[in-house]
């Protein structure tokens, strides 16, 4: 049998706020976190809208020694991580430094630092700063928030696209099973840019409704988003030795190529119902012990048919005690740290008793029909089992999350 590993901290940072307490309130709530965005005149108006982290200010969090040498996402990185290593009472001391590592999915975030670095080199007569080019690559923050912890440990960078976060905590799982590690902070990461909005416009993935639609008639493609959560996973027996708080733990995952096909929504089906039943039976569970699926869906049309597809097979019975919504449809789409916000959002759920709705649902699309939909108010709902999925065009993964006091936990 695999060695537990438990989630004994938790921190976030969302366009709902700084912290835990605000990023549930958000949810609990049905709050819209999507807004128009300054600027990008270049877009149709229709597509000025995102879910933009606001109010904060890191010094407050992790000091301003250093700061101004830091991007964006490293910022935002660094203080998910430091409010995840304070929910966890985690002291890093000298000795334990090799145990600990930091694992973080990311695929967008340093966009706009090689945009701006690209446009400073080609302007004449501005001297471009060297201090920004490690700004470049993708496992920057990663790399500074070792450095920040004093940690010595295992450091990855997970680029995925949409499956990142779910990915990087079976990377952590693995890597703390067989011994590499006794600590690990796992982070999921993007930060907006205008270069990134406009790259989205251009493919034409982005959504001209104004806020995220999951499952809707009127659904019209990506509302991006930004944000970090971060969280400290360990060995269930350093968690008791060190008598840490444990929120639940990773009970299973599982991810499935998307096989081409003349029709993408039922591609996209096939895998995520079969990245469902595999996470589920790895779990040593069944569609009868979930409480909330945590929908992936986005406003794409054919990834939120497909997902409702798939729902519609997996949980065929539709067990009285399930559960569906899609929290997209407030924050938008953070892409490679979705993921883990969606964990985060399990873990808060069972805490809460609560299930955090669609929202933007007004007509729900006949060929989205989802068992058991949450829509427009949070509902009061014990949640001991869930199950979080992502996908893309490429691939599906589900990963169930089993609360702390559950009968398996």
């Amino acid at each position: 049998m695999a060695e537990r590993v438990v989630i004994s901290g938790i921190g976030v940072v969302s366009p709902f706020g700084v912290g835990r307490d605000a990023f549930w309130e958000g949810l609990a709530q049905g709050r819209p976190g999507v807004s128009r965005l300054d600027g990008l005149d270049t877009l149709p108006e229709a597509c000025r809208f995102a879910g933009q982290v606001s109010g904060l200010r890191p010094e407050e969090i992790i000091g301003s020694k250093g700061l101004k040498y830091l991007n964006d996402a490293t910022r935002l990185l660094l203080c998910a991580a430091e409010l995840a290593r304070r929910d966890a009472r985690l002291e890093i001391a000298p000795e334990l430094a090799e145990d600990v590592g930091v694992v973080v999915a990311s695929s967008f975030s340093n966009v706009g630092d090689c945009v701006g670095f690209y446009e400073s080199l080609l302007s004449p007569g501005e001297r471009t700063n060297p201090l920004r080019f490690p700004n470049l690559f993708i496992n920057i923050a990663g790399g500074n928030l070792a450095i920040r912890l004093g940690v010595r440990g295992l450091n990855t960078t997970v680029t995925n696209g949409a499956t990142s976060s779910l990915d990087a905590l079976q990377h952590g799982l693995t890597a703390l099973r067989c011994g590499r590690a006794r600590i690990l902070l796992v982070g999921g990461l993007e930060v907006l840019s205008p270069a990134l909005i406009e790259g989205f416009w251009r493919a034409g993935a982005l959504g001209d409704t104004g806020a995220p639609r999951p499952f809707d008639r009127r659904r019209g493609g990506l509302i991006p988003a930004e944000g970090c959560g971060v969280l400290v996973l360990e060995r269930a027996e350093a968690a008791q030795a060190r008598g840490a708080r444990v929120y639940g733990e990773v009970a299973g995952y599982a991810s499935v190529p998307v096989e081409p096909s003349d029709d993408e929504a039922v591609a996209t089906a096939d895998a995520i119902a079969e990245a469902m039943r595999r996470a589920l039976g790895a779990a040593g569970a069944d569609a009868r012990d979930v409480d909330w699926v945590a929908a992936g869906a986005g406003s794409s049309a054919s990834g939120d048919r497909g997902e409702a597809i798939a729902l519609q097979r997996v949980f065929a019975a539709e067990p009285h005690r399930l559960r569906t919504s899609a929290i997209k449809s407030m924050l938008g789409d953070a892409c490679a740290a979705f993921g883990i916000l969606q964990v985060i959002a399990c873990l808060l759920a069972a805490e809460h008793d609560r299930v955090p709705p669609t929202i933007n649902c007004e007509d729900e699309d006949p060929d989205c029909r989802v068992p058991a939909h949450v829509r427009d108010r949070s509902v009061a709902h014990p949640v001991r089992t869930a199950i979080v999925n992502s996908f893309d065009c490429d691939r599906a993964a589900s990963l169930v999350v089993r609360a702390s006091g559950s009968p398996s936990s």
